[in-house]
């Protein structure tokens, strides 16, 4: 979030709240650049947080950006590298030497050989498909609670989200504090010379209410320490607590019932605060779930079977599922696990994890990005448009009152432009009737206005815009396919198209609200009876209209699917 924001940011060029700060790249303000600087910044911001360059840029590729370009990849590399190791390099000022352990994750977590046994696989598959419900559910509960806090404070001040993000945090801070008091203390052993006190195995285990107590047993010291598992989950930062989740060769460290209760404490706790008035993230407390869920798993196989199962291992393979099955990511998630685990040899168990929570999600409800993408009325054009779109041609979905402007434009015909909300105009020749509207161009929004304030500054009535349009943009023609329409919007990047007749008339325009539309605008008028009665008319008249005409048998198919309207019926 905090890349892209800074992407966004550096492509203005400028600040509204600074404006004493210098006007900079001022070239880049425009679509183009912007969703460029986007996509770069996302790539930076990942590789940042997660030591994950090369899936920062897979991130930014496969959820962020809906166009790529061959000179974006190269560009989201460099910012991935410089990010990456400029992070490294203010690490090095703290820790003393320079690593790659990268700014919120880890160090190695693995002390093998990274060995599983052939029928663990199963057992992967088993956490695969407990991340995929478990992802699907966050996702649903979260909508839920997304729409009655929207619905809840629609039209009072926005103040009070900051009370409400204020009372939640106070609660669960108390909650994450008071509820591990009533969790019992658990012991282990350690030689006096051992370094308990910093941890063993990665691991760092948090005393809170419990206390050490010594003994000499044969001539040699020994100090039982107690620890509090609940404590040492909740009370450490998610990092440190991931980590030890991993850990590995640390079987029976965390109690079964211990992290049973962490998994749907800590799941019901990121689920509710998801969409408060807080900037807060979605990898971290999704890899808190799943890592809990995965060694709980573990820890149970464990019990059953005995040291040939690894409970850090299962952590591993639950977080990347839990994630897979929010987020619904595969490639990038799987080089982001990777990364952040420097852990190449369990690749195979998180391919797999991923693949199969994406499927066991997608049974269920989309992603949780895409949620929250419609609840905002983001107008983001999936990849995969509705089976109708195979129906559907341009004309069925296309804005037919269009704002246009002619070659010879009138002070007052701008104006009147300007008065809109829309980004550009179709330029049209109206001819010497005035009724014509053949299609000359489009000019966005800021060269009407430029145009406008040159017409006011020369003082003429009447100036020919022609040298600020653009005379050859992309243009569909009324019978064209819907699916080829949103494939040139999304291949292009485009945020609208203008629709001609066979006569380059133009009788409509698409933007990207109204693919968004479209499912709803097609089930509204298939529902109409008056529109199903016409168009089985229009149906009729076109079979008799080829029997006259003496076409083939495959003729009345073809006029059917030449109207949009008749071939959804």
């Amino acid at each position: 979030h905090t890349g892209s924001i800074l992407g966004a940011g550096f492509a203005r060029g400028y600040s509204d709240y600074f404006p004493c700060l210098p006007n900079m790249y001022t070239g880049f303000d425009n679509t183009k650049d912007r969703r460029d600087f986007v996509s770069m910044g996302a790539a930076a911001g990942v590789a940042a947080a997660f030591n994950a360059p090369i899936g920062g840029i897979l991130f930014s590729l496969e959820e962020v950006s809906s166009f790529w370009s061959p000179s974006l990849t190269w560009r989201s590399f460099i910012c991935a590298i410089f990010a990456a190791y400029t992070v490294n390099i203010f690490m090095a000022a703290f820790n003393g030497n320079f690593n790659d352990s990268g700014l919120v994750l880890f160090g190695h977590t693995t002390e093998d050989g990274g060995t599983y046994e052939t029928w663990e696989i199963f057992a992967f598959m088993l956490v695969a498909v407990c991340g995929g419900f478990i992802g699907a559910a966050y996702v649903v509960i979260n909508e839920h609670i997304t729409m009655a806090r929207k619905k809840f404070w629609a039209g009072k001040n926005p103040a009070w989200r900051i009370f409400e993000a204020v009372v939640l945090i106070s609660a669960m801070l108390s909650a994450f504090y008071f509820i591990p008091m009533l969790w019992p203390c658990k012991e282990y052993v350690t030689d006096s010379d051992a370094s308990h006190h910093t941890g063993f195995h990665g691991l760092n285990p948090i005393q809170y209410n419990c206390q050490d107590t010594s003994s000499r047993r044969l001539g040699e010291a020994h100090i039982a320490s107690h620890y509090n598992e609940l404590a040492t989950l909740l009370l450490t930062p998610q990092e440190t607590t991931i980590l030890q989740l991993y850990s590995r060769n640390t079987q029976g460290y965390f109690s079964i019932g211990t992290l049973a209760f962490f998994t749907c404490f800590y799941f019901i706790s990121a689920v509710t605060a998801y969409g408060i008035a807080v900037p807060a993230g979605l990898f971290i407390p999704g890899m808190m779930v799943g890592a809990g869920m995965g060694r709980l798993v573990g820890e149970i196989l464990f019990s059953i079977v005995g040291d040939t199962i690894d409970p850090g291992l299962y952590a591993l393979v639950g977080a990347s599922a839990v994630l897979g099955g929010i987020t619904r990511m595969t490639i990038s998630l799987t080089v982001i696990m990777v990364e952040v685990s420097n852990d190449i040899n369990y690749l195979l168990p998180i391919m797999l994890a991923l693949a199969i929570s994406k499927a066991v999600g997608d049974r269920f409800t989309h992603s949780l990005y895409d949620v929250h993408m419609d609840l905002a009325s983001i107008p983001y054009l999936e990849a995969d448009p509705p089976d109708v779109f195979n129906s559907l041609s341009a004309e069925s979905i296309m804005a037919r009152k269009v704002v246009m402007v002619g070659v010879e434009a009138t002070i007052g015909e701008m104006e009147e432009a300007l008065e809109t909300t829309h980004h550009a105009f179709p330029v049209v020749d109206t001819g010497v009737t005035k009724l014509n509207r053949f299609f000359c161009g489009i000019i966005t929004r800021e060269h009407l206005d430029g145009q406008l304030e040159k017409a006011k500054k020369e003082r003429k009535p009447v100036i020919d815009i022609s040298l600020a349009m653009d005379p050859s943009p992309f243009i569909a023609q009324t019978q064209l396919s819907l699916r080829r329409v949103l494939r040139l919007f999304r291949g292009m990047g485009l945020r609208h198209v203008v629709v001609v007749d066979g006569r380059q008339r133009v009788v409509g325009i698409i933007t990207r609200k109204d693919f968004i539309n479209a499912p709803t605008t097609v089930q509204s008028a298939i529902q109409d009876p008056r529109f199903v009665r016409a168009t089985r008319e229009a149906m009729m008249k076109m079979e008799r209209s080829t029997r006259i005409k003496g076409a083939n048998a495959n003729a009345p198919v073809k006029l059917k699917r030449s109207n949009s309207w008749v071939g959804v019926l």
